[in-house]
């Protein structure tokens, strides 16, 4: 799991016992430093996984689409 060929992995885990989540991955790209996969694990081993392939970077977003 903790194999990522071309890249880091950083283990996220909570200060205090949660039932959502046992630990955060975050699966990092060396070349851009970007985050390629996030896999959430749970307090039961239920993993749920987020890849994200072809991501545009740093493009407009009209004002009506988002805001804070």
């Amino acid at each position: 799991a903790m194999n990522f060929p071309g890249g880091f992995v950083l283990l996220g885990t909570p200060k205090a016992a949660n039932p959502a989540f046992e630990k955060v991955l975050f699966y990092i790209d060396s070349a851009t430093y970007q985050v390629r996969r996030v896999v959430v694990v749970d307090a039961q081993g239920n993993r749920n996984r987020f890849d994200f392939i072809n991501p545009k970077i740093n493009e407009a977003v009209p004002e009506n689409q988002f805001k804070f």
